[in-house]
Order: C-alpha cells, then structure tokens, then sequence
C-alpha cells in the first residue's frame, strides 16, 4: 500500500475520501478530496484538501500540507485514500490498478511458518471502513475486487455482507477471495456464500501437501489439512 506524508489541520479522525484535482459543484464534494498545489479557493464541502504548499492561512476546512510534489503527482483521480490524523495519506485503492484489494482483516486462525504479516487487532471501525470504500469505487470502472487478510472469513457473516455489497455497487466486477477455507467445513456458512450467487467469485484455498502431516506443520495448526479439505468438498456440494 502506497502512503505518503503532511501535515494535518482540522483533522481530529480518519477522513476517507476520493481523489479529484477537479473543482466540484457543491453539492457533490461530500465523497472528494481534492488536490491542489495552490490554496486560496472556497473548499466548503470536501472531504478533505491536500496540498504541497509549505503552510496555510488559519481555516476550519480538514487539511494536510506539506505534502512533496513528487508524491502529490502519483496521487490520481479516483483514488481511494484515507487520510489519518497523523497526516499520513494511505492510498487504499489505486484507480490505474487491476490489482486492488480489499483487507477484510489482520486476524487469523492459522500461523503459516513463511507468513510475512503479524496478526494484529483490527480497528473497531474496519468493516464499516470497507463498506464505504465499496460504496465509493467507479462501478463502471471496477472490473475486479480482491477481498484479503488476514484470514477473511474469521470475521463471519461480515465478510458475506462485504461481498454482497460487491456485488451490489459493482455489478460487473470479478471478485477473487483468498481464504485458507477452514470456515467452509460449516455447511451453514458454505451455503451463505453460494446464496449470494455472485456470476464470478473465484475462491483461492491453498493445500501444501497431499498429507495432513506436511500441511498442518507449514500452516502450524493440527487439524487444519482434514478441515480444509471438508471446506473444499462443503462448496462443491
């Protein structure tokens, strides 16, 4: 994930917003943040401004300065970013990308010996957090949707509800869900997921070894190769 650094005012909580270098009317800024090298317009209804200029006149609009020109350029419109009190800009979905991903969680059930990320808590407003996203991406440019953790399907019935709301927004876009599959030896979940009949879900589960011994040594959980495989013959049912 791309970020990049300002400096904030008037940003007391995360702002989460998309990226216009356009002037809006109004009544329709409530989902942009714009980017401007210059300050000195009306921004009344951003969700945000961002600007390389060093310093800003005292205003009571949601700013980050300071931002380098370089890194002010690699912003696009229809980026998807989310600006944190700290003035760090995290760039949550790239408009030029194929390749964008929705993170459902940093928690997992599972401790794979060559996983390059830590399980960590969440933050409480994660799922929310997603939901907007989807609600705001293109869905006439969105082909495909990524959905990741963490283990994605520890978060339950959330993550049926974030696909849903894929399905919902972005009619045509492909979703791919990369998940260890140990949630799906529930039949009752399993069944959840196919109701939502989306026209192309693919589901990425992975099997290290034909033997329960090697896989459950590489994920480092005792039981997972005959759960999995449940998982796998659950969604072919």
């Amino acid at each position: 994930m791309k970020n990049y650094q300002g400096i904030t005012e008037n940003i007391k909580a995360s702002i989460l917003g998309k990226i216009t270098r356009t002037i809006k009317p109004f009544f329709l800024r409530e989902k942009w943040i714009l980017v401007t090298e210059k300050t000195g317009r009306s921004y009344f209804g951003y969700a945000g401004i961002i600007t390389s200029e060093k310093s800003i006149k005292k205003n009571k609009y949601p700013f980050v300065f300071g931002v380098d020109l370089q890194s002010l350029s690699e912003l696009k419109d229809d980026d998807i970013v989310l600006i944190e009190p700290s003035g760090q800009i995290n760039v949550l979905w790239d408009s030029n990308s194929i390749h964008n991903s929705i993170l459902a969680t940093e928690q997992c059930n599972e401790n794979c010996v060559m996983c390059p990320q830590p399980k960590r808590k969440d933050p409480d407003d994660l799922f929310e957090l997603n939901i907007k996203l989807i609600k705001l991406l293109n869905p006439e440019k969105t082909k495909h949707i990524g959905i990741t953790g963490g283990e994605p399907t520890v978060i339950g019935d959330k993550l049926i509800d974030l696909i849903e709301n894929c399905k919902r927004h972005c009619k045509n876009a492909s979703i791919t869900l990369l998940t260890n599959g140990i949630k799906f030896k529930e039949l009752e979940y399993t069944r959840k997921l196919s109701q939502i009949n989306h026209h192309d879900l693919v589901i990425c589960i992975p099997l290290y070894a034909d033997n329960d011994t090697e896989h459950d040594t590489i994920v480092g959980r005792k039981g997972s190769f005959y759960e999995t495989v449940k998982g796998i013959h659950n969604m072919a049912l």
